[in-house]
C-alpha cells in the first residue's frame, strides 16, 4: 500500500483491530451430526419474549452439557434472555449484534474467534446469532444474505459445532424470511426443527460476486486515477469528507480504506480506476471499480498474511468500513465502502 505522513491509522493498526472482543462460554449438541457444522435459523414472532421463549431450552441443554455459548444478538433480547437464565446467565458471552456485526463481513472471522477460544474447553460450541433486524437497510440485507451463504462455505468443512441464526417474522419482510430458509439447512418454528425444503444445498456459493449494485440516487463524483495517484485520491476523499462533516477519526478510516482498495485495483485490476463519492442519507459512499476479477469467495473475511496478494486491503476495508460491497466479473470488479457520518 501506499501511504502518507499523516494517515493516524496505519494498515498495520487496521490488521490488528478485532472485530470485537469475544469471550467463550457453552452450546447445545442436541441432535447434531457428529463432526459436522450445523447452520440453523429459528423463526420466532414476539420480539425479545419469543426469542427467549425459543432460545432458552437450546441454551439450558447446552450449559448442562457443559459446552460454551455465544449469543451475539440486539440489546433488548440480550437482558430479556439475561433475566430468564439468571445466574446462568454468567455463563454465557453476550455481544451486541449491532456493534459486533454491524458489518456483516466481520462476522465469519468473529466466529473463527470465538471457536478459537472456545476449543479449550473440547466441547462443540453453540452460537446463536440475529445478523438481521427490522431497520437494516435494503444493501445490508443484501449482503446479510451473501454472508449466511459465505458461512455454509467458510465452515462446512469443519468440525462440530452449532450457529443458530435468529429471524423475527414480524419485523421482517416475506423474502428475508425466504432468504433464511433457503440459506440454512434446518429451520425452527414453533419449537420444533425440521430440514428446510427451501435449503439451496450448494456445497459452495453460486456466483457469490454477482448481481448489480443498486445505483445511486445522489450526485456522483467520478474521479479516474492511476499508479501516481494515489496520494492525490486521499487527499481528495479526505477534503470531501471533512466538507460533509464526518467526525476526524471516521475520515481517516474512510480514507485508508479507500487508499487500500485503490492500490488494488492499481496491483490486480489493470492499473487503473474509476472512484465515485456519493453522499447516501447519513452515510458516505465511495465506490472504486476497475478491470479485474475476484474469484475467492472468502477475500477479505479471512484474517491475511503480510502479502497485498493475500486480501490485505479488502480485510482492512471490511474493519473500518460499516458496510463493504463486492461485485465482480467478467465486466470487472466494483467495490463499494459505506461508513456513518455519525
Amino acid at each position: 500500500m501506499a501511504g502518507d505522513a499523516g494517515t493516524a491509522v496505519s494498515s498495520e493498526q487496521a490488521l490488528e483491530r478485532s472485530t470485537a472482543p469475544v469471550s467463550s462460554a457453552q452450546p447445545s449438541p442436541e441432535g447434531r451430526a457428529a463432526g459436522a457444522f450445523r447452520h440453523e435459523a429459528i423463526l420466532h414472532g414476539d420480539g425479545a419474549e419469543g426469542f427467549v421463549r425459543e432460545v432458552l431450552p437450546l441454551i439450558r441443554a447446552a450449559l448442562q452439557e457443559g459446552t460454551p455459548v455465544m449469543v451475539a444478538v440486539q440489546e433488548d433480547r440480550i437482558a430479556a434472555l439475561g433475566t430468564a437464565l439468571g445466574k446462568d446467565a454468567e455463563k454465557v458471552a453476550f455481544a451486541d449484534i449491532r456493534r459486533l456485526g454491524s458489518n456483516p463481513a466481520r462476522m465469519i472471522p468473529a466466529w473463527q474467534e470465538y471457536l478459537d477460544r472456545a476449543g479449550e474447553s473440547g466441547r462443540p460450541p453453540l452460537a446463536i446469532a440475529e445478523h438481521v433486524w427490522a431497520d437494516r437497510e435494503r444493501a445490508e440485507l443484501e449482503e446479510c444474505a451473501r454472508h449466511e451463504s459465505l458461512t455454509n462455505l467458510a465452515f462446512g468443512g469443519t468440525g462440530s459445532w452449532r450457529l443458530i441464526c435468529s429471524y423475527d417474522i414480524d419485523d421482517l419482510e416475506d423474502d428475508v424470511i425466504e432468504t433464511a430458509c433457503r440459506e440454512h439447512p434446518i429451520v425452527h418454528e414453533a419449537g420444533e426443527a425440521a430440514r428446510s425444503e427451501r435449503y439451496s444445498g450448494h456445497g459452495e456459493p453460486l456466483d457469490v460476486f454477482g448481481g448489480e449494485l443498486e445505483r445511486p440516487v445522489a450526485d456522483v463524483w467520478e474521479i479516474p486515477f492511476a499508479r501516481n495517484d494515489l496520494a492525490e485520491i486521499r487527499q481528495l476523499v479526505s477534503s470531501w469528507a471533512c466538507r460533509e462533516a464526518m467526525p476526524f477519526e471516521a475520515t481517516e478510516d474512510l480514507v485508508l480504506a479507500v487508499d487500500e482498495i485503490a492500490a488494488n485495483s492499481i496491483r490486480h485490476g489493470g492499473g487503473v480506476g474509476m472512484l465515485r463519492l456519493w453522499r447516501n442519507g447519513e452515510r458516505l459512499v465511495c465506490e472504486v471499480q476497475d478491470r479485474g476479477l475476484i474469484e475467492d469467495p472468502l477475500i477479505g473475511r479471512v484474517r491475511p498474511g503480510t502479502s497485498p496478494a493475500a486480501g490485505r486491503g479488502l480485510w482492512i476495508a471490511n474493519q473500518l468500513c460499516d458496510l463493504v460491497q463486492i461485485r465482480s466479473g467478467t465486466h470487472g470488479t466494483q467495490v463499494r465502502l459505506h461508513k456513518q457520518l455519525g
